[in-house]
């Protein structure tokens, strides 16, 4: 019912936000509109307790229940670089985001700081510690993963981590 509520208000809210001219969004020059997507996205915050894989966390939800999700858009290598970084996010409050694909036990999603907004994909991608993997249909938003697309050409072109 909460998701089924936050899709709900995102989309009175980018509704609203669409409306206005002055209204801009990063990196609008070459990614879509995300008030015009889909915003029936699920949200489930708790917290990150562990990492378990190159690209998988798992998240203790504020329902108690312990989650494994899938980082969508990095590429399942290791990477000392991109362990750290995953590591570093243990015990920071967390919203998992997405039109959740459920292979499993596993939630494949969008994992943001739910202090800062930073989203973790891009965090990785930006510094080099990872590759843009693209994300299977509707997992994600399309602007989300133009941007984080975006991150890892950036990297590409300052030659950081893995790309120096």
């Amino acid at each position: 019912m909460a998701s089924v509520r936050f899709g709900i208000l995102a989309l009175v809210i980018l509704s609203a936000c669409a409306g206005s001219k002055s209204t801009s969004f990063e990196h609008s020059d070459e990614c879509p509109n995300p008030t015009l997507e889909s915003m029936s996205w699920e949200l489930t915050q708790g917290v990150l307790v562990e990492v378990s894989g190159a690209q998988t966390v798992r998240v203790r939800t504020d329902a108690g229940r312990l989650v494994n999700v899938v980082v969508v858009n990095i590429a399942d290598r290791k990477n000392p670089e991109a362990d750290a970084i995953l590591r570093s996010w243990i015990g920071r409050r967390v919203s998992v985001v997405g039109n959740y694909h459920r292979e499993g036990d596993v939630i494949m999603a969008e994992v943001n700081d739910a202090t800062t907004g930073k989203d973790l994909a891009r965090e990785l991608l930006r510094m080099g510690a990872a590759t843009f993997e693209p994300a299977a249909p509707y997992t994600l938003s399309d602007y989300s993963e133009c941007l984080n697309r975006i991150a890892e050409r950036e990297a590409k072109a300052e030659r950081l981590g893995i790309w120096r």
